[in-house]
């Protein structure tokens, strides 16, 4: 039977939203939604957003309007899917604890500084608090500006979905910048001092498993020429010993898009197989694509379990990229806890971390989201019981990450830059 797919980011629309938010909302003057005018419209990432976590809460149609004001003023996707998750859970955790219900019962000059001052949910850290205050006053203001320029009967249809400003004489000073910015290079030297000591096993770790990369991806270059050009071989099984003594045996698989679906066809639907087979669609020559299978590993001399390769879980998982907070609300539960129980982000279960995205194409995970791959591999993993590895990607930014590592605990440069790379070696 073949497994349903979430549905495609590019049917995500702003049309999407009917019946989910207030039609003022979504036909708002001078947003993408307009009739009359056009302005840019809400990205898609955004539109699944508010349509699979905001519909249906009290600030829904508030935080639909800031985006489509936002969007409409030209602010890039990453500053308003930004703005509208921090609107979202910040509401989510406020609401309960000061006992709204509605958004006529907030109040910024009231409750924003209980908030600040960490009176309530005093477990969020400073910096948190801080951002949602930016967040709150930059939106707020941003779509106040918006709604001054519209005619006088247009501004009374659109007040009451805009939330109110704060009053800067009673929020500003509550928290601050430099306050942060103290108080993180507080926390980095205590933190900085409890890790020094262990600066020469980190470096001597993250050389073996580099070099566990290099001759991985040696093996898979090689296996490479047994079946390129004509690939009338795939897919191709091979083995490589791992250790000197070997200590274990690798055995791998390799596949283009076309063989996998053939030989997992029992577990795609009709249309996928038939494009698998005539080569059509995402299965032309072009993007046919071939990947690597990781089968698993077994001990050579000792009676150990057989250890594999560390990062197996984390592709298992579909935990690299952004993947962490993509898929259904059971999947992206399972991946937070995985990242929590590995200390990542924080215990907070509304709280979504993604401590491996790159954001950089063909770095670390699969490349070239225009063609697919990316989308086609975390399918193609839910199908098999082997690991699907992007060799390359792994390689590139595992010898970032050994550069990285080399010079932080040689010299204690910032880490800021390289911090999505150093999981990769050091976890």
């Amino acid at each position: 039977m073949a497994r349903k797919t979430s549905k495609a980011l590019s049917e995500y629309t702003w049309q999407c939203l009917e019946g989910k938010f207030a039609p003022e909302v979504l036909r708002a003057p001078k947003t993408g939604g307009d009739p009359h005018g056009v302005w840019p419209a809400v990205h898609e990432r955004i539109v699944r957003y508010l349509l699979r976590s905001v519909a249906g809460a009290p600030w829904a149609d508030h935080v639909a309007l800031i985006a489509a004001v936002l969007s409409a003023r030209r602010r890039d996707v990453s500053t308003v899917e930004q703005a509208v998750r921090t609107f979202n859970t910040r509401f989510c955790a406020l609401f309960p604890v000061l006992g709204l219900n509605t958004v006529d019962e907030w109040n910024a000059d009231r409750h924003l500084p209980l908030y600040l001052k960490g009176e309530v949910i005093a477990e969020d850290s400073r910096s948190l608090r801080f951002h949602f205050l930016k967040n709150y006053t930059t939106a707020t203001k941003q779509v106040e500006n918006w709604l001054e320029t519209l005619p006088a009967t247009e501004q009374h249809l659109y007040r009451k979905f805009v939330l109110p400003l704060a009053n800067p004489f009673v929020v500003d000073g509550l928290i601050t910048k430099r306050e942060i910015v103290q108080h993180q290079q507080q926390v980095r030297k205590q933190e900085t001092e409890a890790v020094v000591p262990r600066f020469s096993a980190l470096r001597a770790e993250a050389h073996f498993r580099y070099n566990r990369l290099v001759r991985l991806r040696q093996a898979y270059q090689q296996a490479l020429k047994e079946v390129l050009p004509d690939r009338s071989n795939l897919p191709f099984a091979f083995s490589y010993e791992e250790g000197d003594p070997p200590l274990e045996c690798y055995h791998f698989r390799l596949w283009d898009r076309r063989s996998f679906v053939k030989t997992h066809a029992e577990q795609y639907g009709p249309t996928t197989r038939a494009s698998a087979n005539k080569g059509v669609r995402q299965y032309t020559d072009d993007r046919n694509d071939i990947f690597l299978e990781f089968v698993g590993s077994e001990r050579q001399e000792e009676h150990a379990p057989a250890e594999g390769f560390w990062f197996t879980e984390l592709l298992k998982l579909n935990l690299l990229a952004s993947n962490p907070h993509a898929g259904t609300e059971e999947e992206v539960k399972t991946r937070q806890k995985w990242l929590r129980d590995w200390g990542y982000g924080t215990d907070k279960s509304d709280a979504i971390t993604t401590p491996f995205a790159t954001y950089t194409p063909g770095l670390l995970t699969w490349a070239e989201a225009e063609r697919g791959a990316s989308k086609f591999m975390s399918e193609a993993q839910r199908r098999t019981k082997g690991t699907l590895i992007p060799v390359e990607p792994l390689y590139a930014a595992a010898a970032f990450g050994l550069l990285a590592l080399d010079i932080l605990t040689s010299t204690g440069i910032h880490v800021t830059w390289n911090m999505a790379l150093l999981p990769l070696l050091s976890r």
